[in-house]
């Protein structure tokens, strides 16, 4: 492929981008509708994975271990949350305060306040423009979905990892969720990350024998998924929103267009002398 096709294939895609990322969240739009609309028709669907954990906190709060009595008395088949069972206690112990202070708040918070530091976070990084058509597909492929009517946790995984490359402290929050640490290390360049590190370590120490159960219930759980104790890889797309928006460097739409433009005038000089020469 010539230099000028590639130069106006990078034009086009560049001005496509936005409404291209538009079209995918209007789908994406239709798609929130109608899994939500599914979800009404189950009992306790929509938040079952805020159900978990608020069922965990206040397990805790009333003096009992957070992890279930099947999760503590040897190998156990994962069955998750259901209709019938509030599924079981996967985090470690340190997350049971946060649990607990949405004990006490609107439910509505669990999705809101995410869901804010996402957008926002995502608006400060200013992730190229090639990105945009990426980023929405990401966001309303394969497990996407599911997981925000859920409200599972990696919902506050997502809004840390956004903001962990600018502030660098939320990184180490990202290690309450074992199965998603890679996204820890966004952000570790910063002196905050360190430090936030230093008092999460800290915090960790009350919990005590807590730490042993939860390395128990891990250790003992048993599931037919074939991914195993691999099974956040099953929300990859959206785990992929974060490192997609922290991508800066000689991928701006403008630095791609004023790199194909000066390409193109180099090749035109180039000829030019050339021919001035013969």
């Amino acid at each position: 492929m010539t230099q000028a096709a590639l130069t106006r294939l990078t034009r086009a895609y560049l001005r496509l981008a936005t409404p291209i990322a538009i079209s995918i969240l209007l789908i994406g739009a239709i798609r929130l509708a109608v899994m939500i609309g599914e979800a009404a028709r189950l009992p306790g669907a929509i938040g079952i994975d805020y159900t978990t954990a608020m069922d965990a906190a206040h397990r805790w709060l009333s003096g009992s271990s957070p992890y279930l009595a099947r999760q503590l008395s040897g190998p156990y088949e994962l069955i998750g949350a259901n209709a019938a069972d509030s599924g079981e206690m996967l985090y470690p112990p340190a997350v049971l305060p946060i649990y607990a202070a949405f004990t006490v708040a609107p439910a509505l918070l669990w999705w809101a306040i995410p869901a804010g530091l996402s957008a926002t976070g995502l608006w400060r990084a200013r992730p190229a423009r090639w990105t945009w058509p990426i980023l929405a597909l990401c966001l309303v492929v394969g497990q996407s979905i599911p997981l925000i009517i859920a409200g599972n946790p990696t919902i506050w995984v997502i809004a840390a990892a956004l903001w962990s490359p600018a502030l660098g402290w939320p990184g180490p929050l990202i290690l309450l969720k074992p199965s998603l640490a890679p996204l820890a290390l966004l952000g570790i360049r910063h002196r905050a990350w360190w430090i936030a590190a230093g008092i999460l370590g800290v915090a960790c120490i009350p919990f005590g024998s807590l730490w042993a159960e939860w390395v128990h219930s891990i250790l003992d759980m048993r599931t037919s998924s074939p991914a195993g104790a691999l099974y956040s890889l099953q929300q990859l797309p959206i785990l992929l929103i974060p490192l997609l928006a922290a991508v800066h460097i000689g991928t701006g739409s403008r630095h791609l267009a004023a790199s194909a433009d000066a390409a193109q005038t180099f090749n035109v000089t180039t000829s030019g002398e050339a021919v001035g020469r013969s």
